[in-house]
C-alpha cells in the first residue's frame, strides 16, 4: 500500500533548456533494460524527457549535466551501495526529488531509504499501480513510501485522498 504525504513546499530544479524554455525531465537509473522501457513509457506521460542510465558513473554525469527534477533509482543499479549513492546524490543535488525502487519488502529498507534522503520508496512488484501517484506526490513536495501490514510508518496516517484523487475530484 502506497502512503503519500503531501507537503506545501515545492522543489523544482532546472532541467534541460530548449530554446530559452525550461524542459522538465527525469532520469531513470535502472540496470534492467526490460524494466527501464516500461518505466520510461510511464514517466513520459509526466515529463518532456526521460533519460536512461544503467550505471553509477553515467548516473552522476547525467545528473550534473542535465539537472533533472526527478531521479527514479533502482537500488540494484549499484548492488549493496544504493543507499550510500542516494545520500551522496541528495547532498550534491538538493532540489532533486528522488524515488527509490526496491525488491525487498522489509519495512527497514523504506526507513533506510528515507534516512538516506529519498522522497519516496516503491516496491518493484507494485510499480504499475504506484509509480505515477508517487511521482505526482514528490513533485508536489510530498513523500511516497510503501507500507506493509497496515503501515511501515505508523506516525504518517494515509490521507483520505492522494494528490491525484484530489485533482480528479476538482474537475
Amino acid at each position: 500500500m502506497l502512503q503519500v504525504r503531501p507537503d506545501r513546499r515545492v522543489h523544482r530544479g532546472r532541467s534541460l533548456e530548449r530554446e530559452g524554455e525550461i524542459v522538465d525531465c527525469a532520469v531513470l537509473g535502472v540496470p534492467h533494460s526490460g524494466l527501464s522501457e516500461g518505466l520510461r513509457g510511464l514517466l513520459a506521460t509526466r515529463f518532456d524527457g526521460v533519460l536512461l542510465v544503467a550505471d553509477e558513473p553515467s548516473l552522476l554525469a547525467c545528473l550534473d549535466a542535465v539537472r533533472p527534477v526527478l531521479l527514479v533509482l533502482d537500488l540494484d543499479l549499484v548492488p549493496g551501495k544504493g543507499l550510500a549513492l542516494t545520500a551522496r546524490v541528495r547532498t550534491s543535488h538538493r532540489g532533486l526529488r528522488i524515488l527509490l525502487l526496491v525488491a525487498d519488502d522489509d519495512p527497514g529498507v523504506a526507513t533506510a531509504a528515507e534516512d538516506a534522503g529519498a522522497d519516496g520508496c516503491l516496491l518493484k512488484e507494485t510499480l504499475g499501480a504506484d509509480l505515477l501517484a508517487a511521482v505526482d506526490a514528490v513533485l508536489a513536495g510530498g513523500t511516497a513510501f510503501w507500507s506493509v501490514a497496515g503501515s511501515a510508518f505508523p506516525e504518517r496516517p494515509e490521507p483520505a485522498l492522494s494528490p491525484v484523487d484530489e485533482r480528479k475530484g476538482a474537475r
